[in-house]
């Protein structure tokens, strides 16, 4: 997605319960590195996003009540 002039890779997890930990635990150090690979593929064939400043976002979903929560976590993964 993009916000502002930033290009934003986002992970959406969903957990219909905690019993098994939160949402956004679930983005493990294998997960982060397959999204980064996936977003530096997606971009050394991208000439329309190429020059974007990126960033990574993570989004965890969880029942709270009659209701979900939802947890948005902006620039949750660093880059080297």
């Amino acid at each position: 997605m993009l916000d502002g002039d930033s290009l934003v890779f986002v992970e959406v997890k969903y957990r219909k319960n905690n019993w098994h930990g939160e949402s956004i635990e679930q983005v493990t150090r294998r997960k982060r590195e397959k999204l980064m690979k996936s977003a530096l593929l997606y971009l050394a064939g991208s000439r329309r996003y190429g020059d974007y400043p990126c960033r990574f976002d993570i989004v965890g979903i969880a029942p709270s009540g009659t209701a979900e929560s939802v947890e948005w976590i902006k620039n949750a993964l660093e880059t080297a």
